[in-house]
């Protein structure tokens, strides 16, 4: 009992930190060095614990977008020390954003694959721009041990970012497939309202797959029945 009051009062003052600084600079993440960005890492961690289907897409997508700010700030400093830890905790969040895309159909998917579309163009833009951030750098004279660095973090970034960006496509793809099968069977059945159609070939999409379980939003995620991902 003592521990699940200290796990609700942690989380608490982790969201209670997270709106002092949101108030402070809403646009700007926090770096490493600031005092208060542990307590901003705990506070996404608990979301993440809590979250359940489209939470957690979307704070993963989040989070993904963050890391990349903060990576951003700290190159344009010059502090390469947090990179590599950065770029994985990056590389882990495009990844389980994939593998919750490839689960995800319901009402809300089409909003969710926009969102998510237009946070990767953005992701795009900053990877660009870190390119060119190294390719001035080196015609600077940075040393090498320092670009090649650099360099390894983008193409980690690069390929995480790729699979991504696959993920992406194929859930769209498999909306359309799946919304083209709908507007045909609500064609083929005339006297069938479009929400009973709808309804048909949601059934034969389940059966098709290995027992999906309910999750709340009306978002589906395959092996899931109510738990924890």
């Amino acid at each position: 009992m003592f521990k699940k009051i200290t796990v609700i009062l942690s989380v608490i003052l982790l969201l209670l930190a997270g709106a002092v600084l949101a108030q402070a600079n809403p646009t700007l993440p926090l770096l490493p060095e600031n005092d208060l960005y542990e307590a901003g890492r705990g506070l996404e961690t608990a979301q993440l614990e809590m979250a359940r289907g489209l939470d957690q897409v979307l704070i993963h997508n989040q989070s993904a977008d963050r890391k990349l700010q903060v990576i951003k700030r700290l190159i344009e400093r010059g502090n390469t020390e947090h990179i590599p830890g950065l770029t994985a905790e990056y590389e882990g969040h495009e990844g389980e954003l994939g593998q919750l895309l490839a689960g995800l159909e319901g009402p809300a998917f089409e909003s969710i694959l926009e969102r998510v579309g237009t946070a990767l163009a953005n992701r795009l833009a900053r990877l660009e721009a870190f390119e060119t951030f190294i390719t001035e750098k080196e015609e600077a004279g940075l040393p090498s041990e320092a670009i090649a660095g650099m360099q390894r973090a983008l193409a980690n970034q690069q390929a995480a970012f790729g699979k991504m960006q696959a993920a992406l496509t194929k859930a769209q793809n498999g909306f359309t497939y799946a919304l083209e099968r709908r507007n045909a069977a609500a064609a083929n059945r005339p006297g069938l309202p479009v929400q009973a159609a709808q309804g048909v070939t949601e059934q034969e999409e389940e059966e098709d797959q290995d027992g999906p379980g309910q999750i709340p939003g009306n978002v589906t995620l395959p092996g899931q029945a109510g738990g924890r991902p």
